[in-house]
């Protein structure tokens, strides 16, 4: 959008070179020269990223009002300030909004237009039409970065929010709540396929003894690290890790049998054994895996994987059933 605007800006200045040098009005001619020059600067400008530009940019503003306030008190004719110079007034203030502080953009802007007025005396052949036409325009790119602000602070708040609805607050993987939604959709859209759907409910051995040996501050670094090591497993096999509860986490695999998916599983334990914990903290998990052609709907493929669950740590943890 900024692009747009400043090409827009130099071809309007391109316009007016053009008819200063039929006019024969040097003067003029030359003003438009350099807001061409300084609208493309800006152009470029607003495709590089801020951060490491920020400073360039600030002194682009600051160059830009310097030239409109040097082109306004050197200049003599009304069409050359009307023309080029509010032109040039108005693109700054734009780019100022965006890439300067609010209070630092209105002030500049600001200064700068009432300065406008200076040269305009009792005798001068200033026109002030267009100089009340640039000052409501300038209101209005206020008004308008202003609002867009607003805005964009809304839409974070509602992504916020969004998130907070589906990732697990802890970990930042899926929650209980968005894991059961993408569970019921794919077992729908799987219904019939080849290899089907296959879910894994693991269960981390011993936490409550890794909690009283490290603390509860400890533990949930150890939840971080196993919903990382899970997830990251997960993502080549196009599968999700969900947080189901406390250490409890649900393995969804799309288009894996029971057979393959349990491999993917017991891969991804060995995985979490050899993770990087607090204290040095051994951490297993034990595992249930069911698969969509064993059973007939959702809840009925969790009661299997959860079953299963129970028979892995009945039989001594850190297996897979």
């Amino acid at each position: 959008m900024y692009l747009g605007l400043a090409l827009l800006s130099a071809l309007v200045q391109a316009l007016i070179a053009t008819q200063a040098a039929q006019d024969a009005q040097s003067s003029q001619y030359q003003q438009s020269l350099v807001g061409i020059a300084m609208s493309l600067l800006m152009g470029v400008l607003s495709n590089l990223p801020n951060f490491p530009m920020r400073w360039i940019q600030c002194g682009t503003i600051l160059v830009g009002y310097a030239w409109v306030l040097i082109s306004a008190f050197l200049l003599e004719s009304a069409p050359d300030l009307c023309a080029s110079i509010l032109i040039g007034q108005l693109i700054f203030t734009t780019f100022s909004f965006s890439w300067l502080r609010q209070r630092s953009a209105l002030l500049l802007s600001s200064v700068t237009y009432l300065l406008l007025w200076v040269p305009s005396g009792p005798d001068s052949m200033l026109d002030r039409p267009p100089l009340l036409l640039t000052g409501f325009a300038m209101s209005l790119v206020w008004f308008l970065s202003q609002y867009g602000w607003h805005v964009y602070l809304e839409r974070n708040r509602k992504e916020e929010f969004a998130a907070l609805a589906f990732t697990d607050y802890l970990t930042g993987i899926a929650n209980r709540h968005s894991g059961r939604e993408l569970l019921e959709r794919l077992f729908v859209e799987h219904a019939g396929a080849p290899g089907g759907l296959s879910v894994a409910l693991c269960d981390i051995d011993h936490f409550k003894r890794i909690n009283d040996t490290v603390g509860h501050h400890r533990g949930d670094d150890v939840l971080i690290e196993v919903a990382r090591v899970l997830q990251a497993s997960m993502a080549p096999q196009g599968g999700h890790a969900v947080r189901w509860g406390g250490e409890e986490f649900l393995l969804i695999l799309p288009g894996h049998s029971l057979l393959v998916a349990r491999k993917v599983v017991e891969r991804a334990l060995i995985e979490v054994q050899g993770g990087t914990f607090p204290e040095r903290v051994q951490v297993t998990l034990s595992a249930g895996v069911a698969c969509m052609a064993e059973v007939g709907d959702v809840p009925g493929l969790l009661r299997l994987a959860d079953q299963r669950l129970y028979e892995a740590k009945a039989g001594g943890r850190n297996r897979t059933v």
